[in-house]
């Protein structure tokens, strides 16, 4: 090999030569090539003067103005643009565009693929679902569906009352279902019932059920069936105790000093506190966090999903002492099972998730460093008001339904 090579070379850390790869040059010093380097969601390709410059979605406006740049356009109108995305399919394209050439929509496009970031990519299936039956026309339209998508419930596949009812019975998980009773369930009927009682239309490939109430969507759900009635949304509250811990006490003449061992901060103590902690949960809450709160990690496309519009934590003073509080935002009144189920989803976020990283913020409580778990405390429970037995008369909630 070395033979082969006419100026083979020496170095400390080896020898350098040649092989018999054909060399190919791929950056010229001024456009990139293409190159897929990190996650994303699609390619934006601007062709201009027989040159090309790739875009990866989702990217910011400095980024295309730069590209433009380096291909020497003055404006993006003189460009062809190429996209390639699984996420532009050609409804929401042509929402997004409203007719105009993709060029003077740029912005726009740009703005949705930022948008379609935050939602996150698992969501797709759910976005193109409704985006292809409520046909969209405009990019407000686009834009309140994908506003709304939580409070939709897609049953893929299914097409008639008995196909829903027996879907109810033995696979939603609502019911302790025995297959030796497959032969003596009116599936049809139980099915028809659920319907009736439910607001929600068959499409030509599942059943869609809508639990919101946003008027915007009013005339693209009619076209499926669908009526809205304007209703307020229902608030409901789950109390849980609260457990305080600080490494500071107070001497005989009331001057704190620090300790090299835990004390306990009880609720009494917790609610002088109520403002500072709450101040320290405003802060703890997180941008992508600002539509939905808690239920953005929330990853069940199910009917909790679309009946719990958003849950954030807070603390409130019952009886003199400081409890933790999950207020939950709701489309409609959750049955026994979703009840539950959302139970557990804010109890992992107040132990593994979100609790976990906010009990290990220190607060400044009157000099006092205090740190506060909603999680840790003994006996924890999750709490209804009335199973609590406290008075809530601004909380809006009717139990009961599915």
């Amino acid at each position: 090999m070395l033979a082969d090579n006419l100026n083979p070379m020496v170095t400390p850390y080896g020898i350098v030569y040649k092989n018999k790869n054909e060399y190919e040059q791929v950056y010229d010093g001024v456009h990139f090539p293409e190159y897929h380097w990190k996650e994303n969601f699609g390619t934006a390709t601007i062709h201009y003067n027989g040159e090309q410059e790739y875009l990866y979605f989702p990217f910011e406006e400095t980024e295309l103005k730069k590209a433009l740049e380096r291909l020497g356009a003055e404006d993006i109108k003189g460009c062809e643009i190429e996209l390639d995305s699984e996420v532009l399919t050609h409804k929401i394209l042509a929402s997004i565009t409203e007719g105009e050439p993709v060029q003077e929509k740029m912005p726009n496009i740009i703005a949705f693929s930022k948008r379609f970031d935050e939602i996150g990519i698992r969501e797709k299936p759910h976005l193109d679902f409704l985006v292809e039956h409520l046909n969209p026309k405009t990019e407000k339209d686009l834009n309140i569906i994908m506003d709304s998508m939580y409070e939709f419930e897609v049953f893929h596949g299914i097409r008639s009352a008995e196909e829903y009812g027996r879907y109810m019975i033995c696979d939603s998980g609502h019911f302790e279902y025995d297959d030796n009773l497959f032969d003596y369930i009116d599936f049809e009927k139980y099915g028809a019932h659920r319907l009736a009682m439910e607001n929600g239309a068959f499409v030509d490939d599942g059943y869609i059920l809508y639990h919101g109430y946003n008027m915007e969507l009013g005339e693209m759900l009619e076209e499926i069936g669908i009526e809205v009635e304007p209703q307020e949304t229902q608030v409901l509250k789950l109390y849980m105790p609260l457990k305080g811990s600080t490494y500071y006490d107070e001497n005989d003449y009331g001057d704190l000093y620090q300790t090299d061992y835990e004390m306990e901060v009880y609720p009494e103590e917790l609610a002088e506190y109520e403002d500072a902690i709450s101040e320290a949960l405003e802060k703890n809450s997180l941008p992508e966090e600002k539509e939905r709160g808690l239920m953005k990690y929330y990853d069940s496309a199910d009917s909790v999903n679309a009946k719990v519009k958003r849950y954030d934590f807070s603390v409130e003073n019952v009886s003199g002492k400081l409890m933790g509080v999950a207020t939950l935002q709701l489309n409609a009144p959750l049955d026994d099972n979703e009840l539950e189920k959302i139970k557990s989803e804010i109890s992992g976020q107040a132990s593994d998730g979100w609790g976990e990283g906010f009990e290990q913020r220190e607060i400044n409580c009157n000099g006092k460093e205090i740190y506060v778990s909603f999680w840790q405390s003994k006996n924890w429970s999750l709490q209804t008001a009335e199973e609590l037995g406290i008075d809530t008369p601004n909380q809006e909630l009717t139990m009961g339904g599915m």
